[in-house]
């Protein structure tokens, strides 16, 4: 069971700088569970471009399908409905959480699919998580605001 502090922890982020890039560790990758979705997301080191990687059969493994460049801006704290990135402490919470977030990352990239706005935050586990649009678009009508976490790091 989580503690009531872990709960809070990502709703709880009202600072007025946003997330800092740089505290997060460079380059900063963002991994996703599940089918439909790249395999994760790179931000290089100078916190201004970006890259997609999917799985490829042929090439037996992950190769960049994507690339762009990103800003960050604050905008006003907002809550977000999110597909949760899968985790062993909190197995039996629901698949889709609320968070709020503050860190917006507005990507362009080659691939149209890649481009709008992202968001940044810390997780209930001390990490951070990108939230981006929901590309495997496996939603009822009502749901299509639900966006997915990809997480900083590999999954446990």
């Amino acid at each position: 069971m989580e503690s009531e502090s872990q709960a809070n922890n990502e709703n709880t982020q009202k600072t007025t700088q946003g997330i800092d890039l740089h505290a997060i560790g460079t380059p900063p990758n963002f991994h996703f569970n599940g089918v439909n979705v790249p395999s994760h997301i790179a931000l290089d080191a100078n916190l201004s471009r970006f890259s997609v990687y999917s799985w490829n059969e042929s090439h037996n493994g992950v190769i960049r399908t994507a690339t762009g460049s990103f800003t960050k801006k604050v905008i006003p704290m907002k809550t977000v409905r999110i597909f949760s990135a899968p985790d062993v402490h909190f197995k039996n919470d629901p698949p889709i959480r609320s968070v709020q977030v503050n860190t917006e990352l507005d990507f362009a990239s080659n691939d149209a699919r890649f481009s709008g706005g992202y968001y940044i935050f810390k997780n209930r586990i001390d990490s951070y998580s990108l939230v981006t649009p929901n590309f495997a678009g496996n939603v009822d009508v009502n749901d299509q605001d639900i966006m997915i976490e990809a997480r900083q790091g590999q999954y446990q």
